[in-house]
């Protein structure tokens, strides 16, 4: 596998058959193409080619040797909206959950807002809040209508033990499909978002789908903030957290940041990655209190005890203190 300068597709005559034997869920994913073959070799038009992991994704699904070419990511997202226009991404599907017999007015509108900035088909669901026996109904529901988000707002926090509002987040993240956003009070727009990554988290792809997605109709300004370990004291002389060994760095947490940059920059998308050397919730916490953020994306984490164990647990505290809205990630849907 070897990349070559950069084509314009203009005069390129497309070959369908060829272009199809590339899986539609591959090309999307990875704005890639194939236009070309000798017989022994094929050219894959791609918006990335720079990067290894999509590369070897692309040439894996091909099953043969390929030649990867560089094209601008709006041709090729283009292309692909011509040759597969039925495989359009299906609309979110947000379901709130009204822990009332009604809704109030500023809900209502927060639930619109939002659902018409993600051009997302809106539910409403009236399940007065009574504990176990809500969340139950709730998550049945859920399994019925499979939506991609739900709004779970928190009741008056007098009338309900934070044990209960733990259990009731736990449990939508455990026996559903979809994300949740999780808040006390509507937030709405989002000016300032803050993407919270975690080492050891695989679900970081659909979590920088999600900050996407929120960031683009207002144009949000994004922090990126990697929760590190903070470094010894007995070190602290001779060794510091540094932004550019990150973002260089070869091992997992570093491509994954690169990649981030990427799919921000492929966007237009402007993110600042922030260090910090505190415990993961010290530094969650001096983010939040020093800068007014709009919303906390982060992905849901691991039911295996032991990544719990080892990279210890921050959403639920995270949802004890934190007054606005958090946006727990899950795999965004792919298909109807």
């Amino acid at each position: 596998m070897n990349a070559t300068k950069s084509l314009y597709l203009d005069h390129v005559r497309i070959d369908q058959g060829l272009v199809r034997s590339l899986p539609v869920e591959v090309a999307r994913r990875y704005q890639a193409l194939p236009i070309s073959t000798d017989g022994s070799q094929i050219t894959i038009a791609m918006a990335h080619p720079e990067d290894p992991d999509a590369c070897q994704a692309v040439t894996s699904a091909m099953g043969v040797p390929a030649c990867m070419v560089q094209v601008d990511s709006c041709e090729i997202e283009h292309l692909l909206a011509e040759i597969w226009p039925q495989n359009q991404a299906p609309l979110p599907r947000v379901l709130f959950w009204v822990p009332a017999t009604e809704i109030s007015e500023q809900h209502r509108a927060f639930s619109q807002a939002f659902a018409a900035a993600l051009k997302a088909d809106l539910k409403l669901l009236h399940v007065p809040w009574r504990g176990d026996q809500s969340v139950r109904r709730v998550i049945i529901e859920a399994g019925q209508q499979r939506p991609d988000l739900i709004f779970f707002p928190i009741p008056d926090a007098p009338k309900i033990p934070q044990l209960l509002v733990d259990f009731a987040i736990n449990k939508l993240i455990e026996e559903t499909t979809a994300s949740i956003l999780v808040f006390r009070e509507p937030c709405w727009p989002f000016h300032k978002l803050l993407l919270v990554i975690r080492d050891g988290n695989e679900m970081c792809e659909s979590t920088v789908d999600w900050l996407i997605r929120l960031a683009k109709p207002d144009k949000a300004n994004v922090t990126i903030l990697p929760l590190l370990p903070p470094v010894p004291e007995m070190y602290g002389p001779f060794i510091q957290h540094n932004l550019s060994a990150l973002l260089t760095t070869n091992d997992p947490f570093g491509q994954k940041m690169r990649w981030i940059a990427r799919r921000l920059s492929s966007e237009n998308i402007t993110g600042t990655f922030r260090l910090r050397n505190e415990t993961p919730l010290e530094q969650l916490h001096s983010e939040l209190t020093e800068n007014d953020v709009d919303l906390v994306i982060i992905a849901a984490e691991s039911h295996n005890h032991l990544w719990r164990w080892l990279f210890g647990e921050v959403v639920n505290d995270l949802s004890v203190w934190f007054d606005r809205p958090l946006l727990i990630t899950k795999p965004i849907r792919s298909q109807s």
